[in-house]
């Protein structure tokens, strides 16, 4: 009836690839999107029930995430699916990460500074460019705004501490953490510059002279520098930390190691 009022929420299906299954349905009040999303640091537009990502090209669009506005303009009642709609926690973060990939670094950085001041971080380097190549470099592995204050908070603060599974995992070898340190020095001596090729090229000749595979100290170093087990490429990490706060995260190895498991120097 088009004389009712124009109702505030709304609920629809429509056809989207979910993760890893194929094409998927995803629907949910705006309500409850928006307070989720809230929730859930999630850059998931709120006021629309969804947002639709579709990996082949749409009629008369291209390939990739749809906006509002694309999602405005290309609804159509007969693209509605009939089966029952699926919204979860776990389809939210995948939505939401997509959307964060696809944002630039430069509409990204103040819904992360929100992040950051509910943490109470404040980044040790302000230079704004250096900021947008950071996340620029990390964005690929958030699931929502959250990640960059905790999972990826070693990239923007030298207060952090590492994953005690991490450090279990790579860190638990007294030798490797020997040869981390002594690599440190290796990095503060050399006069080569710090680009990824230089420090990746540093890396495996310390690692044939010390006649072993540079696998343990690449895992190694990740932990040592991010505090995780898994992160961007090693070499990239080491160039956007820089010379002296690689070495000195290096350095540091055993302490990590030893906060992380409780024991002492």
């Amino acid at each position: 009836d088009l004389d009712k009022p124009r109702p505030r929420a709304a609920s629809l299906a429509h056809s989207a690839p979910g993760p890893g299954r194929g094409p998927c349905s995803a629907s949910k009040s705006l309500f409850t999107a928006a307070n989720t999303s809230r929730a859930r640091s999630s850059v998931v537009s709120s006021w629309l029930a969804i947002t639709l990502v579709r990996r082949s090209a749409p009629p008369g669009g291209t390939a990739g995430i749809l906006g509002d506005a694309e999602l405005i303009r290309l609804f159509d009642l007969d693209g509605i699916s009939k089966s029952n709609a699926i919204f979860d926690r776990a389809k939210l973060d995948w939505f939401n990460s997509e959307h964060i990939r696809a944002f630039s670094a430069e509409k990204l950085l103040p819904l992360v500074e929100v992040e950051w001041k509910k943490a109470g971080i404040e980044p040790d380097l302000m230079d704004r460019d250096w900021l947008l190549r950071t996340i620029d470099l990390v964005k690929p592995r958030a699931r929502n705004l959250r990640d960059f204050a905790t999972l990826f908070r070693a990239y923007f603060t030298d207060s952090f501490e590492a994953d005690p599974a991490a450090v279990e995992k790579f860190l638990k070898d007294e030798n490797v953490r020997q040869m981390l340190v002594e690599l440190g020095g290796r990095y503060a001596a050399s006069a080569d510059g710090f680009s990824e090729q230089e420090t990746e090229k540093l890396l495996y000749d310390f690692a044939a002279e010390k006649e072993m595979k540079a696998g343990p100290l690449i895992n190694g170093a990740r932990v040592a520098l991010t505090g995780q087990g898994v992160a961007p490429s090693l070499f990239a990490v080491m160039a956007m930390l820089g010379r002296e706060r690689t070495v000195s995260r290096l350095k540091a190895a055993q302490e990590m190691a030893a906060r992380a498991m409780n024991q002492e120097v």
